[in-house]
């Protein structure tokens, strides 16, 4: 499997950053108990990430985030849908 990354993060405003990344992830078909390959397995999938972060000064940071999927060639009989995260970090 081999995953790539590419993103940007702007300069922070009042504590507020914007992100934009470009995430894809390339995958051989899956090898099953029998040694067969799996049919519906493996294949391209790369997404659009756009976000933001606050950072609250206190040592405190909100992210939200999306995986919007922009290009898919995947094996046979899957999709790729949109996934929503959002993180709480703390600084000690």
């Amino acid at each position: 499997m081999l995953l790539y990354n590419a993103g940007y993060t702007s300069p922070s405003r009042r504590g507020w950053e914007l992100i934009a990344q470009l995430n894809g992830r390339t995958a051989a078909r899956d090898r099953l108990e029998d040694g067969a390959r799996g049919e519906n397995t493996g294949g391209t999938v790369v997404y659009a990430g756009p976000g933001a972060r606050w950072h609250s000064g206190i040592g405190v940071s909100l992210e939200a985030a999306a995986q919007i999927p922009v290009l898919q060639s995947l094996n046979g009989d899957q999709d790729e849908h949109t996934t929503l995260r959002m993180a709480l970090s703390v600084d000690r």
